[in-house]
């Protein structure tokens, strides 16, 4: 059915002539209530709440904004486990190759060649976990000129350069980009981390100088967490002096603040311009948008249902609710509302519609369909989106 109404929709609604579909790629948490759901289980979620979960992906299209597909997985599977499954999709779905846009948990070398191998150029962000990254952003200088320009930022710019660099054991084309409001960010976040992590175990020193070593190690692994990088700290045997001993690792700090708010992005469309490439990638918040639309007004959790039917064809409901509603939004845009105003318009018609009541009433020999409620502004509303004859009322005449 997912593919039936993509088909349909893009038949309506042609991309414009000569341009290829640009799709972004993402998954998102649906908590759970109850337990016995098969396809839920516990797993990462923004909220860090131990609750059975749904990873629902979805497709959608930054032409217009439409879900084209969805996908619901179980609550432990990550973004990068479920790439071949969007690749199957696409291919199934007939979808002329274009770009995919997914983010930098889902990007990877085998996601890289295995796109390229069914048609479709890929655009993500890089991890800078792996050496080979660190080493790149560490060399590479991106200058702020006009050349670079991308945008403004909120308290500076984006700039980005593209470069040629060795990434999974071949030659690449790179686009590196500094964004100045996320250097503060990252700066101020990790400083202030790293303050309080040691003012902890500065504590812990004192507090556990009776603690057994297994005991001390635990408490230290939960007060560094993932901070470990910028820390050593080591246990001490014995002795009057406080049994915890730390320092900052200077060098990995001085490391980590030159790639503030400095990142990587890997396009195998190297016809793209570096430009092209950042505003493409940090445009791919639509994807976002629709989710946060699907939790708010679609409603879409806490999912209260049990049995993985009822849970999937749940799940399908809610996104053919959120394909009509981003089927009004084109429409409306279509209309002449303004994007900014789009939403508000929405919200509005939606419930001026909501008051509409169907009723027959017969007459004689004749039966009448009236629509009751119907103001200037739900008709005025209706001409905008093109559908001026969706409330129009009807007669029959009734046999004996």
């Amino acid at each position: 059915l997912d593919i039936a109404l993509s088909d349909r929709w893009r038949e309506l609604h042609p991309l414009p002539s000569g341009e290829k579909e640009v799709v972004a790629y993402d998954l998102t948490n649906v908590l759970f209530f109850g337990v016995t759901c098969p396809i839920a289980e516990v797993g990462h979620n923004p909220d860090y709440q131990a609750r059975p979960q749904v990873n629902v992906g979805v497709v959608v299209s930054r032409h217009d904004r439409t879900p084209l597909f969805h996908f619901a997985y179980r609550g432990s599977r990550n973004g990068g486990g479920t790439a071949r499954n969007l690749l199957v999709q696409l291919q199934a779905a007939k979808v002329p190759p274009g770009l995919l846009i997914v983010d930098r948990g889902i990007m990877g070398r085998r996601l890289v060649e295995e796109a390229r191998g069914v048609g479709w150029h890929l655009l993500g962000g890089l991890s800078k976990q792996p050496k080979e990254v660190r080493a790149l952003l560490d060399r590479t200088e991106v200058p702020e000129t006009p050349t670079s320009f991308v945008k403004r930022s909120k308290t500076g710019g984006i700039h980005a350069v593209k470069v040629r660099a060795r990434l999974w054991d071949a030659e690449r084309e790179v686009v590196v980009y500094t964004n100045a409001d996320k250097a503060v960010s990252d700066r101020v976040e990790r400083n202030e981390a790293l303050s309080r992590i040691g003012e902890a175990l500065t504590t812990l020193a004192t507090k556990g100088a009776e603690w057994s070593e297994a005991k001390l190690h635990a408490a230290i692994r939960e007060v560094v967490g993932d901070w470990g990088e910028f820390l050593k700290v080591r246990v001490t045997r014995g002795g009057t002096a406080p049994r915890v001993a730390w320092e900052y690792r200077d060098r990995e700090v001085k490391r980590a603040a030159r790639q503030d708010g400095k990142y990587a992005l890997l396009c195998t469309d190297e016809g793209l311009t570096a430009r092209e490439v950042v505003r493409a990638y940090l445009g791919k918040d639509f994807v976002e948008k629709c989710f946060r639309t699907a939790k708010t007004f679609v409603e879409l959790e806490p999912v209260r249902h049990r049995r993985e039917r009822r849970v999937r064809a749940y799940l399908f409901v809610c996104m053919l609710a959120l394909r009509l509603q981003t089927a009004l939004r084109w429409r409306l845009l279509q209309g002449g509302i303004e994007e900014d105003a789009v939403a508000e318009e929405q919200e509005r018609l939606l419930e001026d519609l909501g008051r509409v009541e169907r009723v027959e009433v017969r007459m004689g020999r004749e039966a009448r369909t009236w629509y009751l409620n119907v103001t200037k502004r739900i008709r005025d509303g209706l001409r905008r989106v093109k559908l001026p004859d969706l409330l129009r009322e009807e007669s029959t005449i009734l046999t004996a």
